[in-house]
């Protein structure tokens, strides 16, 4: 766990950097039931240049840069919302970023809430949210 009682508003999160490899887009792991998400074939003639990561990804990046940040108390009482803003092509590498937004005492403990995104390898912005943990 990075993040104590005392880190600051400002404090940037270490991110977490992946590469959208078709392996991992097209497994079960990730619903496995729309095949824009792992055939090329059936991607294009959808009108897409490659198949497209399903949201649940850039989201589960964004939840592992928070673990590793927050450690076991993401699990306890946290939330944490994303918004899908534009798509994750194969190939594509990403990468889940986070600062504390706002700090709050509560009864002992410490309330962080997180500005979090993720974005590609172009610096654009794909997925946008926010999460609130207690330390």
């Amino acid at each position: 766990m990075i993040v104590t009682k005392s880190t600051p508003v400002g404090f940037e999160l270490p991110g977490v950097k992946k590469q959208m490899v078709i392996q991992l887009m097209g497994s079960s792991a990730w619903g496995r039931t729309n095949p824009i998400h792992w055939d090329y074939e059936t991607s294009v003639a959808s009108g897409l240049p490659a198949p497209i990561a399903t949201g649940q990804m850039s989201t589960a990046y964004l939840g592992e840069m928070l673990v590793q940040s927050f450690g076991e108390a993401v699990f306890k009482g946290s939330k944490m919302q994303c918004k899908y803003i534009s798509p994750i092509f194969a190939g594509d590498t990403v990468t889940a970023k986070g600062v504390v937004r706002e700090t709050t005492p509560v009864g002992g403990h410490i309330r962080f809430k997180v500005e979090m995104w993720v974005e590609n390898q172009d610096g654009k912005l794909v997925t946008v949210g926010s999460a609130e943990i207690t330390v």
